[in-house]
């Protein structure tokens, strides 16, 4: 089962790649003329600076080198981004169509920079702490908004925390791939990914320590 999963990984981190490639192409392509998306076309630029920030950092692990400068630099100001697009959110609406061509491709940046950390942790024998951690924008709200406050405090209170958050309501092939992997289909959100264990439901700052440190 374990060996099956880590196949899947190999061609999900491949899906990845394409899929990054091609909704980048189209996601800058796109002019956003509205005031009130004035603020996109910033976080467009972040993210540019993002992706940038990301190849170089592959580029030196490429060269077989465990010593990359900053590593939770990049992950921090990610995670820091997710509170402009929940802003966004609550201003524009969470079907905006802008918002989620957004989330969209922030997400794809997330998971490039999650399987890179993935590897990294595999190939240098470090011990990263990753959690992934997915939701629905549709459904039990409550749960979702407590499980984000505490994994906003356990980002605040331990920065070196990696924290990746996905909306399993995207319409994209990535996440889909990630939802099969996973078999998050029938699970009870939110769900917390650690390691290749599954955490169903709301879980406490104190239930989340444990599981990190077991």
């Amino acid at each position: 089962m374990e060996r099956k999963r880590i196949n899947k990984l190999k061609l999900f981190s491949i899906l990845v790649t394409t899929t990054f490639i091609f909704v980048v192409g189209i996601f800058f392509g796109q002019s956003i003329s509205r005031a009130q998306l004035d603020e996109i076309s910033n976080i467009q630029q972040d993210l540019r600076t993002q992706t940038l920030g990301l190849e170089l950092q592959y580029a030196l692990a490429s060269q077989g080198t465990c010593d990359v400068p900053d590593l939770n630099t990049l992950g921090n100001e990610l995670y820091d981004m997710s509170d402009t697009l929940a802003r966004m959110e609550n201003s524009l609406g969470k079907l905006n169509n802008d918002v989620l061509k957004l989330k969209e491709y922030y997400s794809l940046l997330e998971i490039k920079h999650w399987l890179f950390l993935k590897d990294f942790n595999e190939n240098c024998k470090y011990d990263v702490p990753i959690i992934l951690y997915f939701y629905s924008n549709l459904g039990d709200c409550d749960n979702r908004e407590r499980q984000g406050y505490v994994l906003t405090y356990m980002k605040k209170r331990g920065p070196d925390i990696n924290i990746f958050s996905f909306d399993l309501n995207l319409d994209n092939s990535v996440i889909k791939g990630l939802k099969k992997i996973y078999e998050l289909e029938d699970r009870d959100l939110p769900v917390l990914i650690v390691g290749d264990e599954v955490y169903e439901g709301l879980r406490d700052a104190d239930e989340i320590d444990s599981i990190l440190s077991s």
